[in-house]
């Protein structure tokens, strides 16, 4: 399986929770000393680095994504901080996706997605994949023939997975 942690989220440590673990930061040493009639200063704020870098550490849907990913399906925020910080904004491959060159309706498609070569890609990927597409369809409550359907439509079972890398690290 070639990216396991899309299924499965990692295992949280015994002991840790899912929220990333602050670092201790202790207060600067003072200066002066303490006055015996003065109130004591504030100590100076402490900021920490956010967790969530690169090209969509501002964008607030990412947030929301990931937080709804660690309530929903236990992911840890400080993985998935760390995943989506190697994401590189990719214009063209965004421009692309915006802008489909497909735009017909199904009785054009129908002749070209449903042919014997397909079909039986379809049972062939099912049968070689049954315990993972199982999985799957556990996991995220989509039926396997929906997954696999989506796989055949997208990659033609795998022989066809594009020349644009949209997830690096």
């Amino acid at each position: 399986m070639q990216f396991p942690w899309v299924l499965q989220p990692p295992a949280i440590p015994s002991g840790q929770t899912s929220q990333p673990q602050r670092p201790v930061v202790p207060a600067p040493p003072r200066t002066t000393p303490p006055s015996s009639t003065s109130i004591p200063p504030a100590p100076p704020p402490v900021t920490y680095p956010p967790g969530l870098h690169g090209d969509y550490a501002n964008y607030p849907g990412l947030r929301d994504f990931i937080g709804k990913m660690n309530r929903e399906h236990g992911f840890n925020v400080a993985f998935l901080e760390q995943t989506f910080s190697g994401v590189k904004r990719d214009q063209a491959a965004l421009t692309k996706v915006g802008a489909p060159a497909e735009g017909q309706g199904w009785r054009a498609y129908r002749p070209i997605f449903l042919t014997e070569e397909r079909i039986r890609g379809g049972v062939d990927f099912w049968n070689r994949h049954a315990p993972l597409l199982d999985a799957a369809s556990r996991q995220y409550g989509v039926d396997i023939e929906y997954i696999v359907a989506i796989i055949g439509v997208e990659t033609q079972y795998g022989k066809n997975t594009g020349r644009t890398m949209y997830c690096r690290h």
